[in-house]
C-alpha cells in the first residue's frame, strides 16, 4: 500500500510545475503513470493529451480527468496521488550564521530552515523573528519554540522571507575606560559587561564613582543626557538601551565628563541612524 509523504495536504494543495503525480485507473495498468507537471504548467495523459494542472489541486485533477476519460472508459475509478512535491524557495537574512536563498520541501517549518541556515547568531533576537509573505508579517518566537511550545513553528510559504534581527541593548561607556564609545550588549547584561566591553576601568578609575544617564531626545537636533543614579563596580546593576555610562577619575570630576556624554549622544545618534 503506497502512503503519499504530502496526503495530508491534499485537499488544498495546489500544483504547479515540478510536482510529481502517480496517476492510475483501476483495471488499466497501462493507464498507470508517473507524471512531472512541466515548466508550462501542463502534464500529458493517453487518451487526454495536454491539460494544464497548475492552480489545481489533487481533487480537481482528479475530477477532471475523470470527466475526460468517461467517454472512453465507462464507469472508471481514476486515483491521483503527489508523489513529490515541488520544492519551495525561502530567504533567510540577518542574524543567522549562513544567511541567503533556500530551496526547501513542501511542508519545511521556520525551525528547519533556520537550522538548515547555520542556526542563530549569538546576537540574535530569539523573541521577535519576522517571517514576511504575501499576506503580511508573522511574528516568531523561537525562544517559545526551543522550550517546547511548536505551536508557533510555521510551516513555510514559498516566497516566504525570514528576517532575524539582532537582540541586543546599546550602551555608551565613556570616562576612565581603556576603548570608550559605543558597544553592543545582550540583554541582560550588566555594569561590568559593559565595561568588559570598553576594556576595563583604567588604573585612575574610581570604583565607587560611576554615573548613568539616559539620553533624551536622540532625534532632536540638540539631544540632553539624564541622569539616572550613581553606581559602584560592587552594585553591578543591569544595563538598558541607551544607557550612558561614565567611570570617573579618583579625583574631582570635571567638565570633561560633561563634554564626553554630549559625545555619546552624538554617537549614538549615529549608531541608530537618525
Amino acid at each position: 500500500v503506497f502512503i503519499p509523504a504530502y496526503s495530508g495536504q491534499a485537499s488544498t494543495y495546489t500544483l504547479g510545475p515540478g510536482d510529481e503525480l502517480l496517476i492510475r485507473v483501476e483495471n488499466h495498468p497501462d493507464l498507470t503513470l508517473e507524471l512531472v507537471v512541466g515548466p508550462d504548467g501542463y502534464i500529458s495523459y493517453p487518451m487526454v493529451g495536454a491539460f494544464k494542472v497548475t492552480g489545481l489541486t489533487i481533487t480537481e485533477v482528479k475530477e477532471q480527468l475523470t470527466d475526460m476519460l468517461q467517454p472512453h472508459i465507462p464507469n472508471l475509478w481514476v486515483t491521483v496521488v503527489l508523489l513529490k512535491a515541488r520544492p519551495i524557495n525561502i530567504q533567510v537574512l540577518g542574524e543567522v550564521k549562513t544567511p541567503g536563498k533556500y530551496s526547501v520541501q513542501q511542508g519545511t517549518t521556520v525551525m528547519q530552515v533556520l537550522a538548515q541556515a547555520g542556526g542563530l547568531t549569538e546576537k540574535a533576537d530569539r523573541e521577535h523573528i519576522a517571517l514576511n509573505r504575501s499576506t503580511g508579517v508573522v511574528g516568531i518566537n523561537m525562544k517559545a519554540i526551543a522550550a517546547g511550545d511548536l505551536s508557533g513553528d510555521v510551516v513555510l510559504q514559498d516566497g516566504d522571507t525570514i528576517i532575524v534581527n539582532k537582540g541586543v541593548i546599546r550602551v555608551a561607556v565613556l570616562g576612565e575606560v581603556v576603548k570608550p564609545g559605543v558597544y553592543e550588549i545582550l540583554p541582560g547584561s550588566r555594569l561590568m559587561d559593559a565595561l568588559a566591553q570598553a576594556g576595563g576601568p583604567t588604573i585612575s578609575a574610581s570604583v565607587k564613582r560611576i554615573s548613568v544617564y539616559q539620553g533624551v531626545d536622540l532625534d532632536k537636533p540638540n539631544p540632553s543626557g539624564e541622569k539616572l543614579f550613581q553606581t559602584t563596580f560592587e552594585q553591578n546593576p543591569p544595563m538598558q538601551e541607551g544607557y550612558i555610562i561614565v567611570v570617573a577619575r579618583n579625583h574631582f570630576w570635571d567638565i570633561s565628563f560633561v563634554v564626553s556624554i554630549l559625545t555619546a549622544l552624538g554617537l549614538i545618534k549615529t549608531l541608530i541612524g537618525l
